[in-house]
């Protein structure tokens, strides 16, 4: 009771410093000024021009309401107090004083997530690939790969215990107290405070961690291929596990940026590999070179890896042309797309994915003798893997399409 009545006569106290009055001499009439309020007339009874206010009509008022919260004062001291504080009642402001503007809050910082943009979502983006979490471009759009890239992130930095009680409380915002150590952690995609300052500082994330070789595995060989992928050095194969296309990636890294070529992702390898210095792979516009071998009647297709098409992706069986009419050989920038389907008017049949290589000749499949798939000529399907054609390259339904999908107009064949 002791304190809450010094605090209330603390309160007394600023109230009559606040109503102090200052005496203001003028040439023509003495006139007195109250602190922040409006100017009253010497005389005590005679209201300015306009209003009703006096100098002792304004004490008064202020006296009343000192009485007033000594009454409720009393009244609390009468009811045995309590933590509850003093009884409120309505509070009478001295008439005529200025009320004290309303301060503006500030508004809270609001967490990136899912539908931002902006020149931050960029900045972010980009050290989100940098450091092997995100493989798509920083396009300032903050959209779905963005948000998969984020959760990485989370997830990495949750497994190693560096995620901050801060970001868990974005995770999981109806958990509190000792509850949130033991709940399930849910990566949300959000980027928090924390794990905005984690992003945009400088030296806060260590880049390298372990040396990783041939049998290592887990998150940091993800995040390793993931960073491999993003310079094309490595397609697909995110899988944790460093393999012999891991370890050739990171070899042919190793050759382009000017390190010792040993296949071990070592310090001087991860810190070049996860900065924005490093040197992305030479592999050129088109991801697959495609061979076809006349004698083995088979189309392969090959992947760029490591300098050269040297990884065999697919291996498809077919007929080239008969003797008669020879599929032409060499090497041809290939046309590209020339139908979904395909009408032969010479020999009133119809084929599936047309692909041209040059001139007449196509990539195709099957042949069927109406544009309908219930019309197949079995004849056709029998006869891949040897020479049956007119000098096209006939495959399967499903190698024809996969050709015409996955190679753009351009890719380099060579018929031997």
């Amino acid at each position: 009771m002791a304190k809450k009545l010094l605090l209330l006569l603390l309160a007394l106290s600023l109230l009559l410093s606040s109503c102090s009055y200052q005496v203001v001499e003028d040439p023509e009439e003495r006139t007195i000024f109250g602190a922040g309020q409006t100017a009253y007339a010497l005389e005590a009874d005679a209201p300015q021009e306009g209003g009703e206010h006096t100098l002792t009509g304004d004490i008064a008022r202020a006296l009343r309401w000192i009485g007033e919260q000594l009454r409720r004062f009393a009244r609390w001291v009468e009811n045995g107090g309590g933590e509850e504080g003093l009884p409120q009642g309505e509070e009478t402001p001295l008439a005529g004083a200025t009320p004290a503007p309303t301060p503006v809050p500030t508004p809270a910082p609001t967490p990136l997530a899912n539908g931002a943009r902006g020149d931050e979502v960029k900045t972010i983006q980009q050290r989100l690939r940098e450091w092997g979490f995100m493989t798509d471009s920083a396009d300032g759009i903050f959209g779905k790969n963005t948000e998969n890239g984020v959760k990485e992130l989370q997830n990495y930095l949750h497994e190693l215990g560096e995620l901050g009680t801060a970001s868990e409380e974005w995770l999981l915002p109806a958990i509190t107290g000792e509850e949130i150590a033991e709940a399930e952690f849910v990566a949300d995609g959000v980027i928090s405070d924390e794990l905005k300052e984690i992003l945009l500082g400088v030296g806060q994330f260590a880049l390298y961690r372990e040396e990783l070789s041939r049998g290592s595995q887990g998150a940091e060989v993800r995040r390793l291929q993931t960073r491999l992928n993003t310079l094309d050095y490595l397609t697909g194969g995110i899988d944790g596990q460093f393999g012999p296309r891991t370890a050739d990636a990171v070899s042919y890294f190793q050759k382009r940026n000017g390190l010792k070529q040993t296949g071990v992702a070592d310090l001087d390898t991860q810190m070049l590999l996860f900065s924005a210095e490093a040197v992305k792979s030479d592999r050129p516009e088109y991801p697959y070179y495609i061979k076809v071998s006349i004698a083995d009647q088979r189309v392969y297709a090959y992947a760029w890896e490591n300098g050269s098409y040297s990884r065999l992706v697919r291996t498809m069986k077919c007929s080239t042309g008969l003797p008669e009419t020879p599929t032409p050989t060499g090497t041809y920038s290939m046309a590209g797309q020339a139908g979904r389907w395909y009408y032969f008017s010479k020999f009133e049949c119809w084929a599936q994915y047309a692909y041209r290589i040059y001139g007449p000749y196509l990539f195709h499949s099957v042949l069927y003798s109406e544009k309908d798939t219930s019309t197949l000529r079995q004849g056709s399907v029998d006869n891949l893997g040897r020479p049956a054609s007119h000098g096209c390259i006939r495959l399967s339904v499903e190698d024809a399409k996969w050709l015409y999908n996955n190679c753009a107009a351009g890719t380099t064949v060579k018929i031997y």
